[in-house]
């Protein structure tokens, strides 16, 4: 039997083909007569125009516009002609922020919520327009990273900040786009060697005992492109038991294949953390390793037909500890896990009390493995992609999946054993056409899903994507799309003393509906959008009622969702749009307002909506001399209760509304030469706030830091 499971993931996939049955659109009619009359307005009060447009534009001596090329999509496309809301935050922005991880650096992307539970990027919760942790796609290069076990690990990501070259955030469901899970947006981290050779040496301390290191070098070997990086990270925390230790590898060679490109990226991070509070108050000594590693081989071939083969794997595994083994922690002693003395949890099989239900930590090792194909082709009908996915996940653990009968040593843990195992394959096919006249863009496309885990039969989820651009710098733009979202491990199988997974669960499913207007130059750039989403059979932690003999809550597809919001958004490069006589060289101003209703009708639910109500953030950078500054205010009124908890009583007093707050962070940078001295301080005004209720985030925390960049002698043959 171990051999058997041991080898599962050499087992060749069957892929059971027994027609494509047909499908039927339902639409709200709502939504869908408002879009078609926004897009109406669009065609009606604006001719067809012709124009003639590269990727660089210029108007007049005075107007330049760069278009950005957005990557994160089946065909790359540039910017003014994409018919969605895409954020870019390229490495230039990065470099001025007062950011010190990807986390931060998304948490300032307008309609972007990370809930954090940790500094520096130990641990946080992505919310995309209102979305919750487990609905939003991540990838890395294209490739799809996401976790299938929980949400909570979507963001442990096998690079640094300082591996980033440009980061993609698509907002709204796209399904359509890049396949299952991106239910409520993606995020694609853009990496790439550096174009000079040459070695970098960062090294940054801080308040609560933080260092943190990075070397990183880019340079040619032969004909191949490489960039690597080793980072090393720790702190005492803020308060007991948030200390942590990570260090991360990262490679990424790339290599010139006649009209093609080869690709290879290969990342390791592994992290340990005193997780304070992090599931539960009632046992703050909690604590938690991670270990993510990711290997991938792709290829880039164009022509009259362009192919981008990948092949990918993905392994996580985690050690989570509700009572903290160590020297001054907890210890095992008969059973019972001790600290100072006092007897805390013993394990009695099928009796579910505070005191006495605590078996041991939880080992899970998740493994993915995939296959994709994006192709597409020009004609004089458009741009035409087709392609598919094939990706297989499967999870060895003490808790979750289905018993195998036996037990496995779990990998690197010397007293942890996998007794359960679950896997599942997901096949996607998608089509999607382009056409442009003039300035009209039309993509229309179909995601043709299938799960092995579901109900039989093929699963389609279209959309269609309409703009109109007026002129070089102004586009009008309209969008419907449906999506899904497959259950994680967690919601299907989790069970505990007051939670039962439902390994019945179906997908999750959404039509969304936006419109809106986006300006973009080489100075201005900015959007107004307007999004609607109707969503049901979500997965809901429910019970029927507090009074009834079901006090467990359980896993459910019973609750619908509405969520309409509106997102203004405008960047300002000052030192090329006017001549204020003032150092400002860029300002930024972000503002989303959501409004979410859900209809869980002869049930409680277990999660209350703690989406953005009101969020404002905004960016001023400038410099003077070899002197930068940037400063960034934040500004969140979350909607929603949470249950409040008595660390000193030991028991809950209630549920309370989130409280609104600001958040000031700022950076002061100098250059010289080849040197960068920097000092950032976050939450300049020592902020006492929470993203998730009950967990105390830090206060004000200095950060000070030097980079060295060293040129490199050219080794590559070009």
């Amino acid at each position: 039997m171990k051999e058997e499971v041991a080898a599962m993931k050499f087992t060749s996939v069957k892929i059971l083909l027994k027609g494509i049955p047909g499908s039927s659109l339902s639409v709200g009619i709502y939504p869908l007569y408002l879009t078609f009359f926004l897009i109406g307005i669009q065609m009606l009060l604006f001719p067809l125009v012709s124009t003639g447009q590269g990727d660089t534009l210029t108007l007049g001596d005075k107007l330049e516009i760069d278009e950005v090329v957005v990557s994160a999509r089946r065909t790359p496309v540039v910017y003014s002609r994409l018919s969605r809301i895409v954020s870019t935050t390229e490495e230039e922005e990065i470099d001025r922020l007062p950011v010190s991880s990807i986390h931060e650096v998304l948490d300032n992307i307008s309609g972007v919520d990370v809930r954090q539970r940790g500094p520096l990027g130990i641990q946080s919760d992505l919310s995309i327009r209102g979305s919750s942790f487990d609905q939003n796609l991540i990838l890395l290069n294209g490739i799809d990273i996401t976790d299938p076990q929980t949400g909570h690990f979507a963001l442990n990501l096998p690079v640094n900040l300082s591996d980033v070259k440009e980061i993609e955030v698509l907002k709204g469901p796209g399904s359509r786009v890049f396949g299952p899970n991106a239910f409520g947006g993606a995020v694609n981290i853009i990496t790439s060697p550096s174009d000079s050779n040459q070695l970098q040496l960062k090294g940054m301390g801080g308040s609560h005992g933080l260092w943190h290191t990075t070397v990183l070098g880019s340079f040619g070997l032969g004909k191949m492109r490489n960039h690597i990086s080793i980072s090393r990270s720790s702190s005492q925390g803020y308060m007991e038991n948030t200390d942590f230790s990570t260090y991360s590898l990262y490679y990424q060679g790339l290599r010139k294949l006649g009209n093609g490109r080869l690709q290879v990226q290969m990342g390791h991070k592994d992290k340990a953390y005193g997780a304070q509070s992090f599931y539960t108050p009632q046992y703050p000594d909690q604590y938690e390793q991670a270990r993510v590693t990711l290997m991938s081989i792709g290829m880039k071939m164009e022509g009259i037909l362009n192919i981008h083969p990948a092949i990918y794997w993905r392994r996580h595994r985690d050690r989570f500890e509700l009572f903290r083994e160590g020297p001054g922690w907890y210890r095992r002693e008969n059973g019972y896990w001790v600290r100072a003395e006092r007897d805390t949890a013993k394990y009695v099989p099928g009796v579910y009390t505070p005191q006495n239900y605590y078996s041991g930590h939880n080992y899970h090792m998740t493994d993915i493995y995939g296959v994709k194909l994006n192709s597409s082709f020009r004609s004089g009908l458009g741009k035409t992609a087709f392609g598919f996915d094939l990706r297989s996940e499967q999870i060895w653990s003490n808790v979750l999946g289905r018993p195998m009968g036996d037990t496995l040593q779990a990998r690197g843990e010397p007293h942890g054993y996998y007794h359960k195992q679950y896997h599942r394959t997901l096949v996607n096919f998608y089509g999607e056409h382009n056409v442009y006249i003039g300035g009209l863009s039309v993509s229309a496309g179909v995601l043709v899903s299938r799960s092995n885990e579901h109900q039989p039969g093929w699963k389609y989820y279209p959309g269609v994507d309409l703009s109109y651009q007026f002129n070089p710098w102004l586009t009008a733009y309209s969008s419907y799309n449906r999506s899904l979202r497959v259950p994680t491990f967690t919601d299907l199988f989790y069970s505990g003393p007051s939670n039962v997974g439902n390994p019945d669960l179906n997908p999750e499913k959404i039509q969304a509906y936006e419109a809106g207007v986006k300006v973009h130059s080489g100075r201005i750039r900015g959007h107004v959008s307007w999004f609607y989403h109707d969503a049901d059979d979500l997965i809901a932690w429910s019970r029927k009622d507090a009074s009834s003999r079901q006090v467990r809550w359980r896993a459910r597809n019973l609750t619908q969702l509405i969520n309409q919001g509106l997102e203004i958004s405008l960047s300002a490069k000052m030192d090329k749009l006017i001549n204020l006589g003032i150092p400002i060289d860029g300002i930024s101003l972000h503002y989303t307002h959501m409004d979410q209703r859900k209809n869980a009708p002869g049930h409680q639910s277990k999660y209350s909506l703690n989406y953005p109500d009101h969020q404002l953030k905004g960016n001023l950078s400038g410099h003077v001399g070899r002197l930068e500054y940037s400063i960034s205010a934040n500004y969140h009124d979350r909607a929603g209760r949470y249950l409040n908890y008595d660390f000193n009583k030991q028991q809950y007093t209630g549920e309370v509304v989130f409280k609104p707050y600001w958040m000031f962070d700022a950076k002061l940078a100098y250059r010289w030469d080849r040197w960068k001295f920097y000092l950032k301080a976050n939450n300049v005004f020592d902020q006492q706030y929470s993203d998730i209720g009950n967990i105390r985030l830090p206060g004000r925390w200095i950060k000070v830091g030097i980079n060295r960049t060293i040129p490199l002698a050219r080794l590559d043959n070009n």
